[in-house]
């Protein structure tokens, strides 16, 4: 860390009024000191919005520095409540409602962000060299919370990260120290990008002094600046455009410094405007998936980035150590089943990435030189059934046979549990009910599924009763799903659960 930090880089709880008294407004060269000055001793008794409002000013001369300031990084959810100050208390405490209208004309006058139950929320503290360079510390910082519509919010304290240089942020509270001098930094290091703030009145000095490489990208004419990068800066809905930036640019000298990826990619995609597909081929060409030669042609073929995604997903499948499709024969793939099989080419990435599923599941080596996809995908998922039917069978053995302790018999009407995955299968088909897909739930011992029938008729299904693990009935239906209006038969399903409950308490008695 360098020697001009105000802060200790290895402090890990520090008072809040240390920091803006080490700040001097905007990071100057000097040390950090434990002593407190007078002023600030004096102020520990109120930490109150409207109180440290009153400090700061004393102690900066600076008019209205709040530190809680919402700006475009505000984190909006349906889980966070929105605080604005309504008027000041006779104590001297800030006194906050919520807003329900939230929206973006009003965001400005939103001092504060705390989610609901929670007395702890996170800000990232950022601060500026002379130089330049803005560093930045994420901060917990804990409330007094006591509910309700009108509350006073005291500040009880911050913990504090190490400090590291900055990044673009989204959806998280920000706060800096005189924007004024933060200004005047960025016209004297970097006057470029301040001609850019004169351009886009919504841009902050502070953006630019962390991504000098904006006004470089903005000038050379990448579509991505100002289609999604500039409105996400001041944008204040959730959005991941920024963690993409991050990803693919840094601050440099010139593209080659700037991108962090390979200049066959910067070159192709510079007419792209969306981030989001800048980070697939910046992933796809980090991982060695697309060679330099082709990311051009990838591009011109102007895929989705949905089909980028299916794409990348099946050039990283592999059959015994080795991938199975490079780009060009993935390409050659496609263009043969278009072709012959008349399959487009979404169609045919969701169905072979489906067959490479369940090829591994099988251990089965793809059979990719085939004269058609649907054949080999439907041959192999009527495979992997039947290995998912066997595993489930096995599996329900010991289970059904634990279950016969379950069954219940009188002279009209028995109840019995299924006694195998066959039983299982036999009884959705005479009932036409989805019975069969509750193997699973039979095996985790979260459903009894009972065969109600006539003793005269044991082999005739009447009835099919699902038991939850305490006894109770979930569910009771005549064939094709029919409720049951027959009361002896309601009766006996009821004498069933009781029996169930019974014996269940017996069990559990003699373990």
């Amino acid at each position: 860390m360098e020697n001009n930090i105000f802060v200790n880089a290895e402090a890990s709880q520090i008072s809040l009024m240390d920091i803006f008294n080490a700040t001097g407004g905007v990071m100057k060269k000097r040390e950090y000191s434990d002593k407190l000055p007078e002023c600030v001793s004096s102020f520990y008794g109120s930490k109150t919005f409207r109180g440290l409002e009153l400090f700061l000013e004393s102690v900066s001369g600076l008019k209205n520095a709040v530190i809680y300031k919402a700006n475009r990084y505000t984190y909006r959810s349906p889980e966070t409540e929105y605080f604005v100050r309504t008027a000041d208390g006779i104590d001297g405490t800030t006194v906050v409602g919520v807003n329900e209208t939230y929206s973006i004309k009003n965001a400005n006058n939103v001092i504060s962000v705390i989610s609901k139950y929670h007395s702890v929320w996170k800000t990232i503290l950022m601060y500026v060299t002379e130089a330049g360079t803005v560093y930045e510390a994420e901060a917990s910082i804990a409330h007094v919370y006591a509910g309700g519509f009108q509350e006073s919010y005291k500040i009880t304290g911050v913990e504090i990260s190490k400090w590291k240089k900055a990044k673009l942020h989204s959806n998280r509270m920000i706060t800096v120290i005189n924007y004024d001098e933060v200004d005047a930094i960025l016209n004297r290091v970097n006057p470029y990008a301040a001609e850019l703030m004169k351009k886009y009145s919504e841009l902050e000095a502070v953006d630019l002094l962390i991504a000098p490489q904006i006004e470089q990208l903005y000038k050379a004419g990448y579509s991505f600046v100002d289609k999604e990068l500039l409105p996400a800066l001041w944008s204040y809905e959730e959005s991941s455009t920024l963690d993409q930036f991050n990803r693919l640019c840094q601050p440099g000298k010139n593209m080659k410094e700037i991108f962090k990826t390979s200049k066959a990619v910067y070159t192709a995609l510079k007419s792209c405007n969306k981030l989001s597909v800048w980070d697939i081929y910046r992933k796809m060409d980090k991982q060695g998936k697309i060679s330099a030669e082709n990311v051009e042609r990838a591009y011109d073929n102007g895929y989705s980035e949905k089909e980028l995604n299916e794409i990348s997903v099946i050039l990283s499948r592999e059959y015994a150590g080795k991938k199975i499709f490079t780009w060009d024969t993935l390409q050659r793939y496609l263009e043969r089943i278009d072709m012959y099989e008349a399959i487009d080419r979404m169609d045919g990435l969701q169905l072979l990435k489906d067959y490479l599923n369940m090829c591994k599941q099988l251990e089965m080596k793809p059979r990719i030189d085939g004269d058609s996809l649907k054949r080999e995908h439907d041959v192999t998922a009527r495979t992997l059934r039947q290995k998912k039917d066997e595993i489930r069978a096995n599996k329900m053995i010991g289970v059904c046979e634990d279950n016969k302790k379950y069954d219940y018999s009188e002279h009209i009407y028995f109840g019995r549990c299924i006694r195998s995955y066959d039983d299982l299968i036999d009884e959705a088909t005479q009932q036409h009910n989805c019975v069969a897909g509750y193997a699973d739930s039979i095996i985790a011992k979260k459903s009894y599924i009972f065969v109600v029938r006539e003793v005269s008729s044991p082999d005739r299904s009447l009835a099919t009763v699902e038991l939850t693990k305490d006894g109770d009935i979930r569910q009771k239906y005549l064939a094709y799903n029919r409720p049951i209006r027959n009361k002896a038969l309601t009766e006996f399903i009821d004498r069933l659960s009781k029996n169930f409950k019974t014996v269940n308490a017996s069990s559990r008695a003699v373990a």
